[in-house]
């Protein structure tokens, strides 16, 4: 019995390789607005409700962790000296 959503995935090209996946998805651009988590430097989704306003900038982040640090001291991040680290 074959599922054709599988044939995708585990076909014998593999997803890469599948002509289908390529005719299907080639030339698409991501549309998603996207910003820099200041604590981590991670790239974060904006439509995010993981966001935090600070002196009229609205800062966005990947979790709850980067957010609270963020939130208790935002001037260590903002830093310019300041390297993200995940």
């Amino acid at each position: 019995m074959s599922t054709p959503g599988l044939k995708l995935l585990f076909g014998r090209a593999g997803v890469a390789g599948s002509e289908e996946f390529r005719d299907r998805f080639a030339g698409r651009r991501s549309t998603v607005a996207s910003a820099k988590d200041p604590v981590c430097g991670m790239e974060v989704d904006t439509s995010t409700d993981l966001k935090f306003e600070y002196e009229g900038v609205t800062y966005y982040f990947c979790g709850r962790g980067c957010k609270l640090d963020f939130e208790d001291d935002p001037e260590k991040y903002l830093d310019p000296n300041y390297e993200p680290k995940m």
